[in-house]
């Protein structure tokens, strides 16, 4: 169920799945909570929305808090892809 985890989305960068699971442990141990990341290349975090990839789309339906950038960047696209059905 989506709720029992926190679902982190990195979008661009070099970073790679055992990185960014390295640097969250700490997070996940004070939260209480699993972190599962999430990490995509632009092109293909923008084809899954294009594709209204169900997992991707019900991460962005739901509330969304930027780590690092603006939370719009990435939601508002997405929003707006998944709204115009493109």
């Amino acid at each position: 169920h989506l709720a029992q985890f926190l679902h982190a989305f990195l979008v661009g960068g070099d970073l790679g799945l055992r990185d960014v699971t390295r640097m969250l442990s700490g997070a996940q141990e004070e939260l209480g909570r699993a972190i599962n990341p999430h990490v995509f290349r632009p092109e293909e975090f923008d084809a899954r929305i294009a594709q209204r990839d169900h997992f991707v789309s019900s991460v962005l339906a739901g509330t969304r808090l930027a780590v690092k950038g603006d939370v719009d960047a990435i939601g508002g696209v997405g929003a707006k892809r998944l709204a115009a059905g493109t």
